[in-house]
């Protein structure tokens, strides 16, 4: 009787530290985070995420930076950021959307895009550096990431010009992307021909290959 009492306490016993194992493995949750930080210099490092609607990929031997982007995209390698007038451009690399993003909606598929550009050998990597001093950067922490952002707007002929640009901190040279939006006014269109685009789903989308950024120190 005892033997077979002991065989049922050592079952149960089993039992209970299986159950045990398999609720703790099967609530496990994996990281979220994305990115993570090498050396404290607030570089973003990519962690083995796969970026399934980010498949294209373009790597800078030169600049040393590597970043993802979707399909259809045109990369333009001879890009250079030239609003601050002649002698004064920012070269870089320019991701622009498909004509297709703009089919039937007031977005100019010529220059809306992300460009990832370089301003070497500076006292101070900031925003500021990029856009017109007019408006102040702010400093913003996303997934982990320090940056320098600053944001400005333009408009004229029925056209509107919306310019976001996130510097990473604690590098040299001085890094930055860039967003340009290029949109056009829906009210000089006859009604129900053109629809207004979705502004917030392009910018998360333009957010997902800032975020895909590597620079190789």
């Amino acid at each position: 009787m005892r033997k077979v009492f002991a065989v049922i306490i050592a079952v149960m016993a089993v039992m209970i530290v299986g159950g045990i194992w398999f609720w703790f493995f099967s609530n496990k949750k994996p990281s979220q985070n994305n990115f993570q930080s090498q050396n404290n210099s607030s570089v973003p490092a990519h962690i083995g995420q796969i970026f399934y609607d980010l498949p294209e990929v373009y790597a800078s031997g030169s600049n040393g930076f590597s970043i993802r982007y979707p399909v259809g995209y045109s990369v333009d390698e001879s890009y250079r950021y030239q609003e601050f007038g002649p002698g004064l451009d920012i070269g870089g690399v320019k991701f622009v959307i498909p004509a297709t993003m703009a089919t039937g909606v007031n977005l100019s598929n010529f220059d809306t895009g992300v460009s990832v550009e370089e301003i070497l050998n500076t006292q101070e990597c900031s925003a500021n550096l990029f856009v017109d001093q007019a408006n102040p950067a702010v400093s913003i922490i996303d997934r982990g990431v320090s940056y320098s952002v600053a944001e400005m707007s333009g408009a004229g002929a029925g056209n509107f010009y919306e310019e976001k640009v996130w510097v990473i901190l604690g590098i040299n040279p001085c890094i930055a992307v860039r967003y340009f939006i290029h949109s056009t006014n829906i009210g000089n269109y006859t009604p129900g021909t053109i629809k207004e685009f979705d502004k917030q789903a392009l910018i998360d989308q333009f957010d997902e290959i800032r975020r895909s950024l590597i620079i190789n120190q």
